[in-house]
């Protein structure tokens, strides 16, 4: 990926997220995404793909675990790693390197202030829809055309490509609760009721 298509995706997630709200974000991404080309938009998605890889790692899985509330599968820790995209560059970088950062952030702090118990799908931080943004983008474009006219545009095979699930590396204990105090101690103290 070169600097250019970095820094035109990540315009484009900056741009559409101060026009929308997390709940809407991945809706108002497919309309800009279906004004470009369809290249531009398996540029985009590919992209995407890259900068998901980037966050897959133990440590940014391990805080995930912990703002889930101790369990966080991969298709969860997928939708994460998407959420803290849609967030813009500033945070994801801070996240990748130092996941202990997510504690100042709005999103995780309104979860940590709700039990267990009462939390809604909404409340955490995840964003599956953001992987099928560009699909949507070229189904938007290929509705257009008359149905004869559609059925000979091709379906790029790039778009069905999702995130890699598993990080390289060796995987620590996200039960170690001193582990988890001494790689997250904003997240250990922001979510101390659920750990202790």
């Amino acid at each position: 990926m070169t600097q250019e298509q970095m820094d035109k995706f990540w315009a484009l997630i900056k741009r559409v997220r101060s026009q929308s709200t997390d709940e809407s974000m991945a809706q108002v991404l497919a309309s800009e995404l279906a004004r470009l080309p369809i290249p531009r938009i398996v540029e985009f998605h590919c992209s995407m793909l890259r900068v998901a890889r980037v966050a897959l790692t133990w440590d940014l899985w391990g805080a995930a675990t912990m703002i889930h509330g101790g369990s966080c599968s991969q298709d969860e820790f997928c939708y994460f790693r998407l959420w803290i995209i849609a967030q813009g560059n500033e945070v994801f970088s801070r996240a990748v390197n130092n996941p202990d950062t997510l504690a100042n952030h709005s999103k995780i702090i309104n979860l940590s202030g709700k039990r267990v118990g009462s939390r809604a799908d909404s409340d955490f931080p995840q964003m599956e829809e953001l992987m099928y943004a560009a699909e949507q983008a070229f189904d938007h474009i290929v509705n257009k055309f008359p149905p004869k006219r559609a059925a000979q545009i091709k379906f790029p095979e790039e778009l069905e490509e999702r995130p890699d699930e598993v990080p390289p590396g060796q995987r620590w204990n996200f039960s170690n609760k001193g582990e988890i105090g001494r790689r997250f101690p904003l997240l250990t103290r922001l979510f101390s009721m659920e750990i202790q």
